[in-house]
């Protein structure tokens, strides 16, 4: 948790609801039976999430997922009202990546994990979260997200980092791209050469 060269680390609980026919419903978390030792819950409501049926059943399927949550804004020991989770399950390559705002006041119940409200503010979704070419070959970089479509100077920038260093790819407003679906900020790259390998990063 935390921001900057000083922060720590907790065992936290993230559940997702993205299904508005369940929001009246009280939070359930029927595994909770006092083994668990995840000191805080980040309850989270927002937009479906993309090809859901894949990340929920993904544990069941004995594969990773892995999760991972900070403050945007908090400093040590200080929980903030924004985050950052990043979601990711390297057998399919899938990624998502959300940034949420505490929408209530954190509740405390006195015994066990200290439960923490969200909103979705934006999700970052990929389907190309790792990528190996030949050289000369076209490479297709998936993203996309939900969260941004009614700001039309929303900025997607794409760059490349490799070793220390990196370079801008490919920018664009959301307004210059009228011809992209709705939440579309992927990017080819015409005959991929050895300059352009290292972690791509979007919007």
């Amino acid at each position: 948790m935390g921001q900057g060269t000083s922060f720590s680390r907790v065992k936290s609980l993230l559940i997702l609801r993205d299904r508005p026919d369940k929001e009246s419903e009280p939070w359930n978390i029927p595994w909770m039976d006092g083994t668990d030792t995840s000191e805080l819950v980040f309850q989270v409501k927002g937009p479906p999430i993309p090809d859901r049926e894949e990340w929920f059943h993904a544990d069941c399927e004995g594969e990773d997922l892995s999760c991972e949550i900070g403050s945007l804004d908090g400093g040590r020991g200080a929980l903030g009202k924004e985050f950052l989770a990043s979601l990711s399950l390297p057998s399919s390559r899938r990624g998502i990546t959300l940034v949420l705002k505490v929408s209530g006041n954190p509740e405390d119940p006195g015994t066990g994990p200290r439960r923490v409200p969200l909103n979705v503010e934006l999700l970052v979704h990929t389907l190309t979260s790792r990528v190996r070419a030949r050289l000369g070959q076209d490479v297709d970089l998936h993203c996309a997200h939900l969260g941004l479509e009614t700001h039309d100077e929303a900025l997607t920038e794409w760059r490349v980092r490799h070793r220390g260093s990196g370079r801008r790819l490919a920018a664009w407003r959301g307004s210059d791209e009228a011809s992209r679906r709705p939440g579309d900020v992927s990017l080819r790259l015409p005959r991929s050469r050895s300059g352009t390998r290292g972690r791509m990063s979007a919007p």
